[in-house]
């Protein structure tokens, strides 16, 4: 049986690699619950196959990985942000075997002369549920980055007499409170 590290790639003072937390923790749960080996990592394990998610922040945090490690990609390759989708993260992705998360990505990532090796859909474990629901307060809640395009939807959201919150920067368990 094979032994994984599930390993985020976190520099300091970077908040939002904890971004790729959740998907990381249903990805080791799911692979315990396949029957495998595995633990949740914030650094390389060289004794283990390391599943990397992160892999947009080797370029500005190099840190030596394991030959034999997976590139689990959850960046957006088409008219991606060139801050993440660029010259070296194309050339990392070339050397390692890579997973993605959906089709269309992959499909992304071969026009670019990336094989991607498997998709793998983000999905759900029971167990990684954490959330208690609350009263609701707030109808539409959109978590991510700013952007013109989003903008224009949730201020449209408004004007139907939604109540938006747009939640930047809060991850983990200050994120959860306004999801419950």
């Amino acid at each position: 049986m094979s032994k994984y590290a599930v390993t985020l790639i976190c520099p300091p003072n970077y908040i939002h690699w904890q971004g790729f937390l959740d998907v990381a923790k249903t990805l080791n749960q799911g692979l315990k619950n396949l029957g495998y080996d595995s633990m949740l990592r914030y650094a390389p394990d060289h004794n283990r196959r390391n599943i990397i998610l992160g892999s947009n922040l080797l370029k500005y945090y190099p840190i030596p990985i394991p030959d034999d490690s997976i590139l689990y990609n959850l960046e957006q390759v088409e008219n991606g942000d060139p801050t993440w989708v660029n010259k070296e993260f194309i050339e990392l992705h070339q050397k390692y075997i890579t997973w993605d998360f959906c089709d269309y990505n992959a499909k992304a990532f071969a026009d670019i002369g990336v094989k991607v090796d498997a998709v793998v859909p983000m999905g759900y474990v029971e167990t990684a549920t954490n959330i208690t629901h609350r009263d609701k307060d707030i109808d539409v809640l959109f978590v991510g980055g700013h952007a013109d395009r989003r903008k224009v939807v949730l201020q449209a959201l408004q004007s139907h007499g939604l109540n938006v919150m747009h939640l930047f920067g809060a991850y983990g368990s200050e994120r959860d409170l306004y999801i419950a």
